[in-house]
């Protein structure tokens, strides 16, 4: 089961989510997914299997402290389960407040992109294979 506890709100405020998940494999049995809020429970669910579903939640108020919580589960076998899901997460600004952009937001494309790995050197792959192996594993 893949977990991820994306916003802990530190504002009282309306937020809304906009996200599309995608399960692209045609193998399997595919995936669940679901959006959690800590005080409402189940905001919403989702089979998918060869198929893309729109996750999005209108405008909801959270208080300092709720989180919202975004999973996936295998469904009913471990086959080809991988998906994508980005959801973004904006506070929707009270009426008359500011104009576009002004409500802080929260884009887990963006934030968790992440650097890509540097691969390891010929020396360090040898070492990395002989950790691996069981020479260093049993002492005769």
């Amino acid at each position: 089961m893949a977990f991820a506890n994306v916003l802990d709100a530190n504002h009282d405020g309306a937020y809304a989510i906009a996200s599309t998940i995608v399960h692209e494999p045609a193998a399997g049995d595919g995936i669940r997914a679901f959006i959690s809020h800590s005080r409402q429970g189940l905001l919403r669910s989702a089979v998918l299997h060869h198929s893309t579903e729109v996750m999005d939640v209108e405008a909801m108020v959270m208080t300092a402290g709720d989180t919202l919580d975004f999973v996936v589960d295998i469904r009913d076998g471990l086959n080809s389960d991988q998906f994508l899901w980005a959801p973004k997460i904006v506070a929707v600004a009270a009426s008359g407040a500011g104009g576009e952009g002004d409500s802080p937001e929260w884009d887990a494309e963006k934030e968790f992109a992440g650097h890509s790995i540097t691969p390891l050197r010929p020396w360090e792959q040898l070492a990395q294979m002989l950790l691996l192996t069981n020479e260093f594993v049993f002492v005769d």
